[in-house]
């Protein structure tokens, strides 16, 4: 049995794989006559029978075919060992075309398999060489993108070390566009070894490109033994061992190849219209295999999708939004919960079966009968349950108790209360809210048979970091069943205010601070945006409350005081201000895992950065750097309506692309590829944070503010 990781059939799923073929997938082309496609070390062989200087490495023997007769001898003659105008797509070509989630695949082969699949099928562009990136379109087409030429434009085949060598200088947009895709998708290499002097070349091209900023990527490989595996671990990639000990690489590969497609497809699915005949009640016996696959797996999903409609319905009984209905497995579970149509301890076992039932859809995994029974008893018993549960009564009375109204970190809460009506076999849910009404405690609770209930906990820990007024809110049953009360929790572990000396090019300035749920590392100012960044390491949520002098930073409009723009890890966060004559008090909110705080002004010591509307790249902003400064501005802070351009002073290509590395494109614009020289016009009219990044070098982003 194939098992594909998950993190990589959602990439894939997402529309986030780049898929890379090699000459192996073109060894499953249709071949008269029994030929057979060569792999790249026979084709060496058979190139080194006219060679004077003969060589087993592929490189060294087209190098030598080249030198000593020409390179267009070279080409002829291997597009007769590579049987060009015989070959024809085959079973694998073919399931290929329909895995729409792929729009992006690169192919280092130079015949015309792919393409002659894909014809008649799907819109398609066949991209050679850099004056047809142009022609790049995945959201209307599949892109075929033959970084090595193929047969058809000779002046793009790399096949020579000369061309090998040469590469980068002589086709600088598709590498660096290679690159901006490697580093933004996950790279899936099927039909390459590591011997494959291509597959060579494209992990040195992106190592010398992108260094440490590569994806760990995944590569197909048959039969590969421990010690092969562990090479191209170390190489980054992770191998999907496909075997063949009874069947064929053809087989193997078409089976990996339905697994992808079923596993995009399926989220389209209606489990409840499948597996639904009449033998799915009766015992197995003895079947065949197939039919063991039909009954055991029928079982499994027919049940489990008939629990998640009986699930949906119970908890719209409950007054349950439909909104919230249609959302995750996951998420039904969870509320079903904390309403009391499920046993907390049950929602476990169901996620467990949630997996089983994906494992039987995505890659064919046949339960034994034992776990049939199991997943099928268990499932009828939780539904027999949800049906004898009474059905909420709207006037159900929640009254709610504690015994003090007053807590620090040293006084236990107790939480008792009682419901009347009581419901059948219904549990009380109950929820502890901060003053920023975050969630720092949850219960579920059984409620006796005279209706009480008891909840006791100690207050503090990393969620409790704000003193004022919290409120504990429980709910019965039915939604709308709710009662709210409010407690006050006093944090008496508040850290000391401490003193940083801020470094500027015209002084220091002192800043005092307290802050919870991190520690402050530096503050180090940047001109360019008119702010100061905060250097934090975060441990969980937390709160910086800072005194900043105006002169140290200030924020005007006209003479009069403007707000602050505050980012946390470069998103805008709320923060609550407090102004004077001399300085500002900010209290600013932060999220677990922060890193950085931005606190942007419109000048900072005695620099008031001009306002400009150009952005453009650095000189040498195609290398990482330490700094991470790459362009001029970093940070753009624009009115709206305002246009904004971007402008290529340097010598190298770029892009300036609205979205993160991360998450890819956002689709607020794009210039694709900007040639030197070259700029491009966006005019922004919502006020907010926008980023962007450049898809060749993804390292480098930057940000526009948006102010009214």
């Amino acid at each position: 049995m194939i098992v594909i990781p998950e993190p990589l059939l959602k990439a894939i799923q997402a529309k986030r794989c780049l898929l890379f073929i090699g000459a192996g997938f073109s060894k499953n082309a249709q071949m008269p006559n029994g030929l057979t496609m060569p792999s790249w070390k026979e084709l060496a062989i058979e190139l080194s029978k006219d060679l004077r200087e003969k060589s087993d490495e592929p490189l060294i023997a087209a190098s030598n075919y080249a030198k000593e007769f020409d390179k267009n001898e070279l080409i002829r003659k291997l597009s007769e060992l590579l049987h060009v105008d015989i070959a024809k797509p085959g079973k694998v070509h073919d399931k290929l075309t329909t895995i729409i989630a792929f729009d992006t695949i690169v192919t280092t082969n130079f015949e015309f398999l792919l393409e002659n699949a894909f014809s008649n099928k799907k819109p398609t562009h066949v991209i050679v060489g850099d004056e047809h990136i142009g022609k790049y379109s995945p959201s209307t087409h599949t892109n075929i993108i033959k970084i090595h030429g193929d047969f058809t434009h000779y002046n793009d085949i790399v096949i020579t070390q000369e061309d090998y060598d040469n590469f980068l200088d002589e086709h600088p947009v598709l590498s660096t566009n290679l690159a901006a895709w490697f580093s933004t998708k996950i790279p899936l290499f099927v039909g390459y070894s590591l011997n494959d002097p291509h597959f060579q070349q494209l992990r040195h091209i992106l190592q010398k490109q992108l260094g440490d900023f590569m994806n760990k990527g995944y590569i197909v490989l048959f039969d590969a033994d421990e010690k092969t595996i562990n090479e191209y671990e170390d190489d980054h990639l992770i191998v999907i061992n496909l075997k063949t000990k009874d069947t064929t690489r053809e087989k193997a590969l078409l089976e990996f190849l339905c697994q992808i497609q079923d596993y995009v497809s399926v989220k389209d699915t209606d489990y409840s219209t499948l597996f639904v005949k009449d033998t799915l009640q009766g015992d197995v016996g003895d079947v065949d295999n197939d039919n063991f696959y039909n009954i055991h797996t029928g079982k499994v999903i027919n049940a489990f999708s008939k629990f998640e409609w009986v699930l949906r319905d119970a908890l719209r009984n409950y007054g349950v939004d439909d909104t919230e209905i249609k959302r995750s497995f996951s998420y039904l579970v969870k509320t079903a919960a904390q309403n009391g149509i499920l046993d907390p301890h049950k929602v476990g076992e169901l996620t467990r079966i949630r997996d089983t039932r994906n494992k039987i859809v995505h890659s064919k995994y046949i339960p034994t009968t034992t776990e049939v029974n199991y997943i099928t008893k268990l499932i009828a018993d939780i539904q027999k349950h949800i049906s004898e549960i009474k059905q909420p009564h709207e006037q159900t009375t929640i009254r709610l108790f504690t015994n003090k109204t007053t807590y620090d970190e040293k006084t236990p809460i107790i939480i008792t209360g009682n419901v009347s009506p009581r419901l059948s076999n219904v549990s009380i849910s109950l929820m502890i809210m901060d003053p920023k009404k975050q969630i720092v405690a949850i219960f579920q609770e059984d409620v006796d048979t005279a209706g009480n209930f008891k909840v006791e906990l100690m207050p503090g820990g990393p969620l409790w970091i704000h003193s004022g007024n919290y409120e504990i809110l429980a709910n019965y049953g039915n939604t709308k069943n709710k009662q709210r009360k409010k407690i006050t929790f006093v944090k008496k572990n508040i850290p000391k205010t401490v003193s940083y000396e801020v470094q500027l090019d015209d002084g220091s300035y002192d800043v005092e601070y307290t802050i919870n749920g991190g520690d402050l590392k530096n503050i180090q100012p940047d001109y360019n945006a008119n702010s100061l960044i905060f250097n934090l390491s975060a441990f969980s949520e937390g709160e910086l409350f800072i005194t900043l002098p105006r002169t140290l930073i200030d924020a005007k409009k006209d003479s009069q005081d403007d707000e602050f723009f505050v980012l946390a890890n470069r998103e805008e966060v709320s923060f609550d201000e407090r102004i004077f004559d001399d300085y500002r008090i900010l209290s600013i909110e932060f999220p677990e895992n922060t890193y950085q705080l931005e606190i942007i002004g419109t000048r900072v010591g005695g620099k008031t950065t001009p306002s400009s509307n150009i952005i453009k790249p650095l000189k040498g902003s195609g290398v990482p750097n330490d700094e991470g400064k790459y362009l001029d501005p970093q940070t753009l802070i624009i009115k709206k309506g305002q246009k904004v351009i971007f402008s290529n002073t340097d010598t190298a290509v770029h892009t300036f692309t609205a979205g993160t590395p991360d998450g890819g494109p956002s689709g607020e614009f794009d210039t694709n590829v900007l040639l030197p020289g070259n700029s491009f016009e966006y005019t922004p009219h919502k006020v907010g944070v926008i980023h962007y990044f450049c898809m060749v070098h993804p390292w480098k982003e930057g940000k526009i503010i948006v102010k009214d």
